[in-house]
């Protein structure tokens, strides 16, 4: 890769290290986003991102720190809030995780992916109430989003008794995501 050996924008070792991660090559990715910080270390983005590819490998502390970076660069990034969710969430520390996805919410309350993420810390919290409306207003952001449907299909049936809401919801997720 002899053109990105001298490039002096972090933009450059961005849009490279995101070809990596399309690829699920999460060890290069990282590579290059670590290139990006060397020039422009203040790049709350670039942290973000760092996040999400040691979010990939399992590297729980890394992408914490990580996010963590990003949030005291930009406290308004919301996706660094959203990753640190997912990161607590993994971890099974739900309280965090919950704390996390609310905080990303007030910065944007139209993310369906963080509304999930909230809807599904909620349904391990054992909050149903939580965990129907935040499944169901991602849901109703996203009508792609299959795990929200699923989920929701599932409170609707199991929780609130509502056979025909679950089967709408549960066959329209099957629809978008047959496996």
């Amino acid at each position: 890769l002899r053109v990105g050996v001298r490039a002096k924008n972090s933009k450059i070792w961005i849009a490279i290290a995101n070809g990596f991660s399309l690829q699920q090559d999460s060890d290069s990715a990282i590579k290059f986003l670590t290139r990006s910080l060397q020039i422009s270390p203040h790049c709350a983005y670039t942290h973000t991102l760092l996040g999400h590819e040691n979010f990939a490998l399992d590297k729980f502390e890394k992408a914490k720190q990580c996010y963590t970076a990003a949030i005291e660069q930009e406290p308004r990034c919301y996706q660094a809030f959203w990753g640190l969710g997912q990161v607590f969430h993994r971890q099974e520390e739900f309280a965090h995780a919950k704390f996390n996805f609310i905080k990303a919410l007030e910065i944007n309350p139209k993310s369906s992916t963080v509304r999930y993420g909230l809807g599904s810390v909620a349904m391990a919290m054992r909050e149903t109430d939580l965990a129907y409306q935040q499944l169901s207003i991602s849901a109703d952001l996203n009508p792609n989003n299959a795990p929200a449907l699923c989920q929701k299909g599932m409170l609707e049936f199991s929780v609130y008794r509502k056979p025909h809401l679950a089967r709408e919801s549960l066959e329209t997720a099957l629809k978008l995501a047959p496996k």
